[in-house]
C-alpha cells in the first residue's frame, strides 16, 4: 500500500508536468510511462496487497506463500521503475527488456500465489470467482504485454502493434483490474455499510457480460475485418458495468448503516464516474462516426475518467476504510482475546 501511494503521487505529478502530451496521440513515451506507473505501480500493487488481506478474511485460508508475495513485491517494484524510466525517454534497450521481464515474472508469481490460495478454499462466493477470473485475465494481459515489450526491442511481430496494444489495455484494465474491483466491492461495501441478505443476480449478470465483452472486443480487434465485433464487445462491457452499478444500488439500499462516511462517499463518487465511462463508451461506439468525433480524444477522455475518476476515487475511498483497519490489526492483533 505504501509503495502504491508513492507510485500514485509520481503518476499524478507526471500527468501535471506532461499535460500537453494529452493533446496528442496516445502512443508516445510520456503517456506510456505514466500509464504503466499508474497501472502497475499504483493499481496492480494495491490490488495485490488488498487480495493478500481480503482472501484470508473472506475464505478462511492462509496465503499460499508469503515468501512468494515478498518476491513479487520487490520484482514488481524494480520492474515498474525500470520500465517507466525507459518508456519516459523511449529507450527500448537492455534495461527496458530486463525491467519488463522482472514485472512479468513478478505478476506470474502473484497469479500463481493467488490461484493456489483460492483453490485451497473450501468454498468460493461471487468475490472468489471474480478474483479467479481476474487472475486469468492478468496472466493473458501480461503475456501480451511482454510480447509487445520485446517487439519494441526486436521488431519480430508482423502485425499491427497498436491493434495488439489496444487488446492488451482492455484485457488489463477491464479483464483484470475492473473484474477484481467488482469482486472486492461485493465484499467491502457490505462489510463497511453493514448490508446483508441482498440479491446477487445483477452481480452475476455483470460478471458474465464483462467477460463476454472483453473476449468479444479482443477477438474482434485481432481477427475482425472491420471493427463491428470490437464495438459490440465494448457495448457489452458497458452493459456489464451498468449491471454492476444496479447491484451496487441494491447493496446500498439494504445497508443498516445509513450514514455514509467520507470513505463510502468517495466510493459512491467512483461509481458515478464508472457510469459516465460506460455512457461515453456506448456514446462513442454508436454516434462517433455520424458526429465526426475524434476517436483519440474520446479514448483520452475515457482513460482519464477510468484512472483518476473511477479507479482513483474508489481506491482512495477504500484506503480511508482499510488503512485504519490495517493499522489497528498491526498494532493490536496479538492482543485479541
Amino acid at each position: 500500500y505504501v509503495t502504491s501511494l508513492a507510485f500514485f503521487i509520481t503518476g499524478v505529478a507526471l500527468t501535471l508536468l506532461d499535460y500537453r502530451d494529452l493533446d496528442g496521440f496516445y502512443f508516445q513515451p510520456h503517456i506510456l510511462a505514466i500509464t504503466h506507473i499508474l497501472a502497475l505501480g499504483w493499481i496492480t500493487m494495491i490490488i495485490s496487497g488488498a487480495m493478500f488481506q481480503l482472501i484470508p478474511v473472506s475464505f478462511h485460508v492462509r496465503v499460499f506463500s508469503i515468501s512468494m508475495a515478498y518476491l513479487q513485491y520487490f520484482l514488481l517494484t524494480l520492474g515498474t521503475i525500470g520500465m517507466a524510466a525507459e518508456f519516459y525517454v523511449f529507450n527500448t534497450g537492455a534495461v527496458f527488456v530486463v525491467s519488463a521481464s522482472l514485472a512479468f515474472v513478478a505478476l506470474v508469481i502473484f497469479g500463481i500465489n493467488v490461484l493456489v490460495t483460492l483453490l485451497r478454499a473450501d468454498k468460493l462466493n461471487i468475490t472468489g470467482y471474480h478474483y479467479l477470473t481476474a487472475i486469468v485475465f492478468l496472466l493473458i494481459a501480461i503475456s501480451i504485454g511482454i510480447i509487445l515489450a520485446l517487439n519494441l526491442r526486436f521488431g519480430f511481430l508482423d502485425v499491427n502493434h497498436i491493434k495488439i496494444l489496444k487488446v492488451h489495455a482492455h484485457v488489463a484494465i477491464v479483464g483484470f483490474i475492473t473484474i477484481a474491483i467488482f469482486g472486492a466491492v461485493y465484499q467491502l461495501i457490505p462489510m463497511f455499510s453493514l448490508a446483508y441478505e441482498f440479491s446477487q443476480t445483477f452481480g452475476w449478470i455483470a460478471y458474465a457480460l464483462t467477460i463476454i465483452g472483453v473476449i468479444g472486443y479482443a477477438m474482434g480487434t485481432v481477427f475482425g475485418q472491420n471493427d463491428l465485433i470490437a464495438r459490440l464487445g465494448s457495448v457489452v462491457m458497458a452493459a456489464g458495468i451498468f449491471a454492476f452499478l444496479i447491484e451496487c444500488r441494491i447493496i446500498f439500499r439494504k445497508r443498516i448503516r445509513k450514514r455514509l462516511d467520507v470513505g463510502l462517499k468517495q466510493t459512491v463518487m467512483s461509481l458515478v464516474f464508472l457510469g459516465l465511462v460506460a455512457f461515453l463508451v456506448v456514446f462513442s461506439d454508436l454516434v462517433r462516426r455520424p458526429l465526426g468525433l475524434d476517436p483519440d480524444r474520446i479514448a483520452f477522455a475515457v482513460s482519464f475518467l477510468v484512472f483518476y475518476g473511477y479507479i482513483g476515487s474508489l481506491i482512495l475511498g477504500q484506503m480511508l476504510k482499510i488503512g485504519p483497519f490495517l493499522t489497528w490489526l498491526h498494532k493490536y492483533s496479538d492482543k485479541v482475546g
